[in-house]
């Protein structure tokens, strides 16, 4: 099984809310297996790290107060 790149996984991590990230990572790793079966390993990586940049402006933050964005 693939596992989705660390790097925009840890900055998810470090980024969204911990009330929020179970959830967020649930619902990721999800659309990852998806896309890995559809699109292939390489472009559900990129697919991923998309995502991951995409959720990180309007998710509540840690560093920012605990407010949504938006």
């Amino acid at each position: 099984m693939y596992t989705p790149p660390s790097r925009p996984q840890q900055f998810l991590r470090w980024f969204c809310n911990p009330d929020l990230l179970s959830e967020i990572e649930g619902d990721l790793q999800e659309l990852f297996g998806r896309w890995v079966k559809e699109h292939g390993i390489r472009k559900a990586r990129w697919l991923y790290t998309w995502q991951v940049l995409t959720f990180s402006g309007p998710l509540p933050s840690k560093k920012k107060d605990q407010t949504i964005i938006g």
